[in-house]
């Protein structure tokens, strides 16, 4: 089946709204979608200069075959200002390798010193911004000791890293059905919003063959029933269904040898629930109507290399930064 190659990195937002009252709180030209206002369009001359229409909205991208310049290595997007996004962050990351050291003002709500930046966030989020979540691992440990189980190989690095010292390295040898997994059973959801995220670096020399399980998080019982965000061949993102079986395929094209912040958001329900994902805040993938609770709730968290398709290659990518919490979890 061929599949639309676009490339979004930061939508084009506008004042929030309340999905309950989708025009009403939009201004003429926009829709509700996700909690923010975004442009309508049917082509790309509707949008501003560097935005692409894709389904329906204008979001900040290109067109797969442009050439795009590359983002500062070591740090990852939070919208331009210029562009349109009042939310967008002036510096990057606080402590991420480019980042901009006046800090993100959406960042710690502690406030602190603006000129010089939260030195607990600048480690991690972990202990701050992410206080709350259900589970998370910035790897400043220089270990895995915060997982349950560890399978080799794997380790942790310190090069690349989003902030921090540390970052974690799965490692796929090229035979077997997974590599470097790690897992945690620290939770039980059956209701409400599931959520995880983590940053993904994935190196411009990686052949992807067939569909590689990211993150996972589901049932901790025989059937692991849940829901995986998987890379996809030859250069995208999916999400996996593995309560009804089912693979959905972003319209999006994968930047290498960059960070990406990829979300998870899940609607858990028997039925009328909902599966969105995220890179970068942008919305490149949801699915509705979907029976998203697993018998036993969501359970366990999985990252690494896993369900490896048989004509995968020797494989390794670094991830950082991984949070699973019953709210939205930023793109900090």
């Amino acid at each position: 089946m061929d599949r639309i190659l676009l490339a979004a990195v930061a939508a084009w937002i506008v004042p929030a709204c309340t999905d309950e009252a989708p025009l009403c709180d939009c201004p003429e030209g926009t829709v509700c979608r996700a909690g923010v206002c975004e442009r309508l369009c049917n082509i790309d001359d509707n949008c501003l200069d560097g935005m692409i229409c894709l389904a329906g909205v204008c979001a900040a991208g290109h067109r797969a075959g442009d050439d795009v310049p590359p983002r500062d290595g070591g740090d990852h997007a939070h919208g331009d200002p210029s562009a349109g996004d009042p939310s967008g962050d002036p510096g990057g990351d606080p402590g991420g390798p480019g980042g901009d050291p006046s800090g993100d003002p959406g960042g710690d709500p502690g406030g602190g010193d603006p000129s010089a930046g939260d030195p607990v966030l600048d480690a991690s989020a972990c202990d701050d911004v992410l206080a709350d979540a259900l589970f998370c691992d910035g790897f400043e440990t220089g270990d895995l000791s915060r997982w349950s189980s560890s399978e080799e190989p794997n380790s942790v690095v310190n090069d690349p890293v989003v902030r921090g010292a540390w970052a974690f390295e799965p490692r796929y040898s090229g035979s077997g059905d997974s590599g470097g997994v790690i897992d945690v059973v620290p939770m039980s959801v059956a209701s409400g919003m599931m959520s995880v995220r983590v940053y993904l670096r994935v190196p411009a020399t990686l052949d992807i063959e067939g569909d590689t399980a990211v993150l996972s998080t589901g049932e901790y019982r025989a059937e692991y029933a849940g829901a995986a965000i998987e890379l996809a061949a030859p250069n995208g993102l999916a999400v996996v269904d593995t309560i009804g079986g089912t693979t959905f395929y972003a319209p999006y094209v994968l930047p290498r040898d960059q960070w990406i912040c990829v979300r998870l958001e899940i609607d858990v329900a028997d039925s009328g629930g909902a599966l969105r994902l995220f890179a970068d805040e942008v919305l490149i993938l949801e699915e509705t109507g979907r029976d998203t609770l697993p018998d036993a709730g969501y359970q366990f968290l999985n990252l690494g290399i896993a369900a490896v398709e048989p004509a995968q290659g020797p494989a390794a990518y670094v991830l950082d930064e991984f949070a699973a919490a019953t709210r939205r979890i930023p793109c900090d």
